[in-house]
């Protein structure tokens, strides 16, 4: 967990639409899944894979690779719109819930390459609180008895590029996850990366964002 205390873990329950507004993602009538290039639109800010500023590298887990964000974001805060294939949106686990995942620039051996890479939002403007669930992509395959469980990285940034707050999640009690703006009346969040190490691939889902700002309690 980063230093910076701007922003706070809540229980993803606690942000409730309304007055959280929910993401929406574009209709996949097959449920087989759609690929996207560049970013993705949604009402109130974009989705891509890095922001200006940031270069992407791979990392090693358990003999997979997957996308690393390095680098700061610049000023102003800006989504790359990176060409080929970024994001994947479809149903992963049979939820009849869409979800979006990252797709790695990095992928090797058996490692799918859906469901590795990073995820940035940029919100059109600040918000507040931000909250999400993170699913499964596709099944993972036992070592020594135990699934590998890789945890996630959450980041939170200004309108500046400046960091609010970084989260490194462990997945053994919840997949659902929620944070909050810690001082102040006025958004203060512009962006958020998340990015994993999950060997079995992420996939985000049920993502909601709440302009009006209520601060939580450590």
């Amino acid at each position: 967990m980063a230093s910076a205390q701007e922003v706070g873990p809540v229980p993803y329950s606690s942000i409730k639409s309304p007055p959280a507004i929910a993401v929406d993602l574009p209709d996949v009538p097959d449920g087989s899944g759609i690929t996207l290039e560049g970013t993705y639109s949604f009402f109130g800010g974009r989705i891509g894979r890095t922001f200006k500023g940031q270069s992407v590298q791979s990392r090693e887990f358990y003999g997979e690779l997957f996308d690393e964000l390095v680098g700061n974001p610049s000023n102003p805060l800006t989504l790359n719109s990176d060409s080929g294939a970024s994001l994947w949106i479809g149903d992963p686990i049979g939820s009849a819930s869409l979800a979006l995942s990252g797709i790695s620039q990095h992928p090797s051996g058996s490692n799918d390459p859906i469901g590795a890479g990073s995820i940035s939002i940029l919100f059109d403007e600040p918000v507040c609180q931000f909250a999400f669930k993170a699913n499964i992509k596709r099944p993972m395959r036992p070592i020594s008895g135990n699934y590998i469980r890789g945890p996630l990285r959450v980041t939170f940034y200004t309108a500046e590029g400046n960091v609010l707050g970084e989260y490194v999640l462990g997945r053994d009690d919840s997949t659902s996850f929620g944070f909050s703006q810690s001082t102040g009346a006025i958004p203060s969040i512009s962006g958020i990366t998340v990015e994993n190490i999950d060997e079995g691939g992420i996939a985000v889902s049920d993502m909601k964002y709440n302009i009006e700002c209520m601060p939580f309690v450590s």
